[in-house]
């Protein structure tokens, strides 16, 4: 086995685009986001997810995501939606409801991947759709903001892969589903995905990490070099691929 560092563009590029919406309108935009779903999936076949804030965050919030194996593909995707005359309808009919849009690109931590045991994002498929019966499915998204240099999120990374084994043995309910750090936009930042069956389970795993040491220890040590440390809680929208 060669030596080498696998490159971290082997994983592709996550896109994280978060658009803040006009309060009045959020439930008009999201029904012609639902109208054009299959649309959006068939002319960007890396559409992963797309969310609303619970709690956390901006109310008027949606956040999705998108994998491209390189910013090639990326654009020849984002070329074919803008000639595409639906996908300009939609987006002609749905600009009022908007007021801010921001995109960050983002490599995934596969050292933190292996570490949980979890697959590469593109390759995550969520558990089906739960029955009306049954609690509404959680996508906890925390983000850490960095100290500026190069040796920032590598540090982090580290130790991460170190003490994800002991929180993961201790969560019996959630699954990492991307642990990933930017590579196009605010720098030294870095987005934990996990996916919960609830809310309340999101908590309880976060009171059973608290009781691991070896992450107890983990999270002593990256502190002392996150200048902002953020947490959400997002429920997927009835047309996100992930539920």
């Amino acid at each position: 086995m060669s030596s080498a560092a696998a490159s971290p563009y082997e994983s592709g590029f996550l896109e994280m685009r978060q658009y803040t919406l006009v309060p009045e309108k959020m439930k008009e935009y999201l029904k012609l986001a639902d109208a054009s779903a299959a649309l959006r999936k068939r002319l960007n076949p890396g559409f992963l997810g797309f969310f609303t804030c619970d709690t956390g965050s901006m109310l008027n919030r949606v956040t999705h995501f998108y994998h491209f194996q390189d910013l090639n593909e990326r654009e020849r995707v984002r070329k074919a939606m803008a000639e595409n005359p639906e996908w300009q309808q939609f987006i002609d009919e749905s600009r009022p409801g908007l007021q801010m849009q921001e995109s960050m690109l983002f490599l995934q931590a596969s050292e933190c991947h292996q570490a949980a045991g979890s697959c590469n994002v593109n390759d995550y498929q969520s558990p089906p759709k739960p029955t009306p019966d049954q609690p509404t499915p959680v996508y906890e998204m925390r983000t850490y903001q960095l100290d500026p240099g190069y040796g920032s999120a590598p540090k982090l990374r580290k130790i991460f892969a170190a003490g994800l084994p002991a929180k993961v043995a201790a969560d019996v309910d959630g699954k990492l589903v991307y642990l990933g750090y930017t590579d196009v936009g605010k720098l030294n930042y870095v987005m934990e995905l996990w996916r919960y069956s609830s809310a309340q389970a999101s908590i309880d795993a976060r009171r059973a990490a608290r009781a691991v040491e070896n992450w107890r220890q983990a999270i002593a040590s990256v502190t002392p070099m996150v200048q902002v440390f953020e947490t959400r809680i997002m429920v997927p929208a009835s047309f996100s691929p992930w539920q």
